[in-house]
């Protein structure tokens, strides 16, 4: 059985060996629902004059998927103000502080997720989130489904203790991502990340993980928070860096030796 957590419980000593935790309770079910609804509103205000059928938000964010007006709407998806909201909450500071931030900051955009049925293209290989922002050693990652998130629906694959490896990626095109490429993760033990509506996963960025497969009739919507700490002293010194692009702006890229040092893991 999967182990979860309260908010209010410790957990820091579960994360630091396994990389994750799952929390049960950080985000009340009607704030998710809040979300959803005003990222359908979205869709429904940009269609005003061109939705002659008359269709809902949802039902616009299926069945224009890929089209240049659905673009335009998933482009803004991430400012919507609810959107930022889960990001500030001080619970979510305090969840960091027992994850070892000291000081947390946002290090990218919080951002929503559409993932359509059976949308391999855009599906994500095994990787790790902190080769796209490059943020502290210890930066985490909140991953917030807005639906029951089940292997069926395409849930995420998480592998524990995988945090403590190391960077090791080589970068993919067409979309742009970056897939890892130590050999060990394939002798690692993986499982799926099944969540009720209210639970959420957060997890080093370190942390190995990858896209499951939806298979149902229905997108996948979820919300990603991403957070790293100022106070880091790696990260001060090179400069609290901001990629603008694909590139390796570290000069020190976090090796299995820092991370099992962060966590508390030496050999």
């Amino acid at each position: 059985m999967v182990q979860k957590f309260h908010v209010n419980e410790d957990f820091t000593k579960f994360y630091n060996e396994y990389g994750y935790v799952i929390v049960k309770d950080l985000f009340p079910r009607n704030e998710l629902e809040r979300v959803c609804q005003d990222v359908y509103d979205l869709f429904d205000t940009r269609f005003v004059g061109i939705n002659k059928d008359k269709l809902s938000g949802y039902e616009l964010l299926i069945l224009h998927y890929g089209t240049d007006t659905w673009r335009q709407c998933a482009k803004r998806m991430w400012d919507l103000v609810s959107v930022l909201g889960l990001a500030t909450k001080p619970i979510v500071i305090e969840v960091l502080r027992k994850m070892g931030l000291g000081k947390p900051i946002i290090s990218t955009r919080p951002e929503i997720r559409t993932d359509m049925p059976k949308d391999d293209r855009y599906r994500q290989p095994w990787h790790q989130d902190w080769r796209y922002a490059q943020g502290s050693y210890n930066a985490a990652t909140f991953w917030i489904p807005l639906q029951k998130v089940t292997i069926k629906n395409g849930t995420i694959d998480i592998i524990p203790k995988s945090h403590l490896l190391g960077l090791e990626t080589e970068e993919l095109q067409n979309p742009r991502r970056f897939s890892i490429t130590d050999p060990r993760i394939g002798k690692m033990p993986y499982f799926p990340v099944e969540l009720e509506m209210g639970e959420c996963v957060a997890f080093s960025q370190m942390l190995v993980h990858r896209s499951g497969e939806n298979v149902t009739k229905s997108p996948r919507l979820s919300a990603q928070l991403r957070f790293a700490d100022y106070s880091d002293s790696p990260f001060i010194a090179e400069g609290y860096p901001i990629p603008a692009s694909s590139e390796l702006v570290w000069k020190n890229l976090p090796s299995e030796r820092h991370m099992r040092g962060i966590y508390g893991m030496q050999q």
